[in-house]
């Protein structure tokens, strides 16, 4: 964390930027459906896992993983069969900068869409809501006690785009190696309990994609302006903003 006095210094200079980050992962999932009706193939897109760094007096530097999630396990989906994925950033700066950060969770149409104007686009709210009812992700910020992701206010679990901000300061190390976040969720299921039709209608659509991103601002002690001294703070003050 930076001292009151650098931020006031650096005010003072006339640099009133914001020292904010955006990472943006293809850690994309396009879910495709082979011609047996009650099962869902699942390709996984190369998962590019990049480094993204802004310099600004610190350097930040974040990297978007899934390390529990392996190309070969999600091949195939049955109902009610599930497989592990587990989002989270880790912080990644060289100089030990802490961060905060957020994560955007978007459901959009697959390139194979039959209506063009949709490929690329998030779900409507009609097929959302048919995918919710069949699709369930474990997110840890619906869970019991504790959280440390928290989804933004007025956002819903079966949103076709969902952002989150994490609870705790990401703290760095010297030489990259510092924090990372618990994962966002950890698996992806398709519930047991539905019929084919649902599925069905979902081939009939060409599949969707999940498409996750992030936002990662520097944090700065005692900063009471900008709203960058603690995660909470910088979500009041609207600090994660997604392009």
């Amino acid at each position: 964390m930076r001292d009151q006095r650098d931020i006031w210094k650096k005010l003072s200079e006339g640099e009133r930027h914001l020292s904010v980050l955006f990472v943006v992962c293809s850690l994309c999932s396009a879910l495709l459906f082979t011609v047996k009706p009650v099962q869902a193939y699942m390709q996984e897109e190369t998962c590019s896992v990049n480094h993204f760094s802004f310099a600004h007096i610190r350097t930040l530097s974040a990297e978007l993983t899934e390390p529990a999630w392996r190309t070969e396990a999600g091949q195939y989906f049955l109902p009610g069969q599930e497989t592990a994925k587990d989002p989270q950033i880790k912080n990644t700066s060289t100089d030990g900068t802490d961060e905060l950060v957020a994560l955007r969770v978007t459901f959009v149409y697959q390139d194979t869409c039959p209506d063009e104007e949709k490929r690329g686009k998030p779900l409507t709210d009609d097929d959302m809501h048919m995918l919710s009812g069949i699709l369930d992700i474990d997110f840890e910020a619906d869970q019991s006690g504790i959280v440390h992701w928290n989804r933004f206010a007025g956002e819903r679990a079966d949103g076709n785009t969902q952002h989150f901000y994490y609870g705790p300061v990401l703290r760095g190390s010297p030489g990259g190696d510092g924090e990372s976040t618990i994962p966002l969720f950890t698996k992806v299921r398709f519930l047991g309990e539905t019929g084919n039709a649902e599925y069905d209608y979902l081939r009939e659509l060409g599949g969707f994609r999940i498409l996750i991103d992030g936002c990662v601002c520097e944090c700065i002690l005692g900063d009471t302006l900008y709203g960058l001294d603690s995660p909470t703070s910088a979500y009041e003050a609207g600090r994660f903003v997604f392009p």
